[in-house]
């Protein structure tokens, strides 16, 4: 429980840094005015062995890129790629 906390502060300390909030406005804004639900933004990166990602306190495991994007399509969040 400890873990997921932090990792739940350092998600919302990430975000606040690359101001991610001001970044779907500004997005969502110009692309559909009348979208009332915005998509959540996860952040993916690469592994040795393909991606990654937290979502909902949960590690998720990619083999592909590919994959990563049919999932965010599944799940309706944006993906934020580092380490690329």
């Amino acid at each position: 429980m400890k873990m997921g906390n932090r990792l739940h502060a350092a998600r919302e300390h990430v975000c606040e840094l690359l101001h991610f909030d001001k970044l779907k406005r500004m997005i969502h804004s110009e692309a559909d005015p009348e979208r009332s639900v915005v998509a959540a933004w996860v952040i993916v990166y690469r592994t040795a062995s393909g991606f990654c990602c937290m979502y909902r306190d949960e590690e998720i495991d990619f083999r592909e890129i590919m994959d990563v994007h049919l999932w965010a399509e599944e799940k309706d969040v944006q993906p934020y790629f580092i380490g690329q």
